[in-house]
């Protein structure tokens, strides 16, 4: 799971009620401490899967990378109002990628994920709607396997953390 520090979770909160998204949201908001972008699917909570989960993380060898988050979309069929940067966010393809496959290795179940960060779960009746933001930057800098926790103010209990590597450079001048 990829987390965002407590600064850009507080920003991420804070654009939802500068849009007066909050009230409109009919499903409940989400608590900053679980706002999260996955890049796999849960599993069971079993010592196997969580020695299986600990051998992918460490054998991970991924770039840290920056998630630009500009729009907040409700999908107006009943789904979620969701955080999405503007186009393809390759850096995170290529990290979600690089975890399935050590999932994979390790005969556990994979599943693709796209690029957001879910705000509200239940948009209720809501038509589809999209609202434009001001880019919130997120340098994404570690990967953690997380157990749902009991202390709510944080929402996960962090069992491990990977730091990813330095950011791949793009370009020179």
């Amino acid at each position: 799971m990829l987390r965002p520090p407590v600064d850009i979770g507080d920003e991420i909160i804070r654009r939802v009620h500068e849009k007066a998204l909050a009230d409109r949201m009919s499903g409940e908001l989400v608590p900053r401490a679980r706002l999260h972008q996955s890049v796999s699917l849960k599993f069971d909570d079993t010592e196997a899967n969580l020695a299986a989960l600990r051998r992918v993380g460490g054998r991970l060898r991924a770039h840290a990378f920056e998630f630009v988050y500009n729009r907040i979309r409700n999908s107006g069929d009943g789904g979620h109002w969701v955080l999405l940067p503007r186009g393809e966010v390759p850096q995170f393809q290529e990290v979600r990628d690089l975890v399935q496959a050590e999932l994979r290795s390790e005969e556990l179940d994979v599943v693709g994920h796209t690029a957001h960060m879910t705000l509200a779960y239940g948009g209720g009746a809501s038509p589809a709607e999209s609202f434009e933001i001001a880019p919130i930057a997120w340098p994404v800098t570690e990967i953690e396997l997380v157990r749902a926790g009991a202390q709510a103010e944080y929402g996960y209990d962090t069992l491990d953390r990977w730091p990813l590597k330095s950011p791949r450079q793009t370009a020179l001048f």
